[in-house]
């Protein structure tokens, strides 16, 4: 009689720590969900900046293309102002009358338009202007671009992370059901 009052007290003793075990597992799965739940959050938020990122970068990149553009227009016009500036020595050795040594016309329309040609030293402003707002572009575009970087491998990061966790999760229900599987079956032979 001792010695059956012993080995159910010894199936006892391995029953409760099968449930403590059972126990931890059960908490770890809780903590497991929870985790799991604040990644989804976090990748959810994450998404929605890079959305936000993606159109700083486009934002960035237009700007960007449109300072070029700008720029590109005034060295052109600084081009033809100084084509133009260098026929001015020409333009005042014409006389009324006289052939012109370059073109042999006798008539000089534009002999007196001096002041009508443009002035380098505004063009070479506008210049400086367009290439100051293409170096804001070109940082505002590249710190969209790291922004946007950083954000898509934080995202990768969490999306590894939640498989890692959605893996964890299953085994842990598996084992968790297996030990209430055997529990119960173990209840049942008593």
């Amino acid at each position: 009689d001792v010695e059956a009052r012993q080995k159910v007290l010894d199936e006892l003793l391995e029953r409760k720590t099968e449930l403590a075990q059972l126990q931890l597992r059960v908490e770890n799965l809780a903590k497991l969900e929870k985790a799991s739940q604040q990644t989804t959050a976090r990748e959810s938020d994450l998404r929605k900046q890079v959305e936000n990122a993606s159109e700083r970068l486009k934002l960035a990149t237009e700007q960007r293309t449109k300072a070029e553009e700008l720029l590109k227009s005034h060295r052109e016009h600084l081009r033809t102002a100084e084509q133009m500036a260098s026929l001015e020595d020409h333009r005042a050795q014409l006389t009324p009358g006289e052939a012109c040594p370059l073109c042999g016309a006798l008539e000089h329309p534009f002999a007196d338009s001096a002041a009508d040609l443009p002035k380098l030293a505004e063009i070479e402003k506008q210049i400086q202007s367009a290439e100051t707002a293409l170096n804001e572009a070109n940082q505002a575009q590249q710190t969209s671009q790291t922004t946007f970087s950083k954000l898509e491998a934080e995202i990768e990061n969490l999306t590894k992370r939640q498989s890692e966790l959605k893996a964890e999760i299953a085994e842990s229900t598996e084992q968790i059901q297996s030990v209430a599987k055997s529990h119960a079956l173990s209840r049942s032979d008593c």
